[in-house]
């Protein structure tokens, strides 16, 4: 389980490069004040996450590089337009915005 430890494949599906590896590992040193010098492969990076996991510091660290990131705040942008151009199509009395499909028929 996440909050007892962590495996290659969940971190795989958390860091999607090598360099929010090292981006989470730096911050994560920096929070524990850690000074432990980064792998230099791969592997040991990965493994360094796996030694040093700490799920409810990790968890911080994580959403913290999130929400500096650019997929987020590109989200941030998106659902301002998607509710300025809702509210437009509403002042233009456009009638009723529907779901595009019907899910049983996609």
């Amino acid at each position: 389980m996440l909050t007892d430890r962590i495996t290659i494949n969940e971190i795989k599906k958390i860091f999607d490069n090598r360099e929010r590896k090292i981006e989470y590992l730096l911050r994560l040193f920096e929070t524990m004040g850690i000074n432990m010098q980064l792998p230099r492969t791969l592997r040991g990076i990965d493994e360094c996450i796996i030694d040093t996991w700490n799920y409810e510091i990790s968890k911080n660290v994580i959403r913290e590089m999130f929400f500096e990131s650019e997929k987020f705040n590109n989200g941030i942008a998106s659902k301002d337009e998607i509710d300025y151009l809702i509210r437009n199509w509403h002042e233009h009395r456009l009638g009723e915005i529907e779901w595009p499909f019907a899910a049983m028929n996609f």
